[in-house]
């Protein structure tokens, strides 16, 4: 079987393998409506007009008017040039068009990129940065590797010392400078080196 099937067996006795795809579950008469605008779109411009692709902001647009116009109590697209269809018909078209170019034409997404510092100034102020805590029991998040911390007699510090990225330890004494690899980068251990303090 594939990943995701799962056997079932009928009172007959036959067995079938299926997965999540489940076509029976989709209502058929919304699809055929929606199929429907698909081909009054195959009149109007050709076949697949649609999936020659085009920018992304185009489809949006007109997607968010038909569903506003269904939102002010419009149920169908009856204007001027309208398709007769259910505005949410057409709601259904745009986004399976956008999801079909979000895989196929990336060249055509033009939505509009915050500045990166506009971005991560808008974060601050939405995510303000949360107090680190100045003790800790052991050193197993990133954050931590900007600071030196001390442990009873040790100091610990994120190095790179020959070529090899990781936490070492030295004795808590300002002639020492050794530096040794420390047990903080294993997965899993017995000893608990902590806890440790920062400044």
């Amino acid at each position: 079987m594939s990943v995701g099937e799962v056997m079932t067996t009928s009172p007959t006795g036959g067995q079938k393998a299926g997965n999540d795809v489940r076509m029976s579950l989709l209502p058929v008469r919304e699809l055929l409506e929606v199929a429907e605008l698909y081909g009054k779109g195959a009149k109007k411009y050709s076949d697949h007009n649609w999936a020659k692709g085009y920018e992304w902001s185009k489809s949006y647009d007109a997607m968010n008017r038909h569903a506003m116009e269904w939102w002010a109590g419009n149920e169908f697209d009856d204007g001027e040039g309208g398709t007769g269809q259910e505005h949410l018909d057409c709601v259904i078209f745009h986004a399976l068009t956008l999801k079909y170019f979000r895989k196929h034409f990336p060249e055509f997404d033009d939505r509009f990129k915050i500045p990166k510092r506009l971005e991560e100034k808008l974060g601050e102020q939405v995510w303000p940065k949360v107090p680190r805590p100045r003790e800790v029991k052991n050193l197993d998040e990133e954050w931590m590797r900007e600071f030196e911390w001390r442990s009873r007699y040790l100091i610990y510090a994120w190095r790179a010392d020959s070529g090899k990225s990781g936490w070492h330890y030295r004795a808590d004494d300002p002639g020492y400078h050794r530096w040794s690899w420390s047990s903080e980068n294993l997965l899993t251990y017995t000893y608990n080196n902590g806890p440790f303090t920062r400044d």
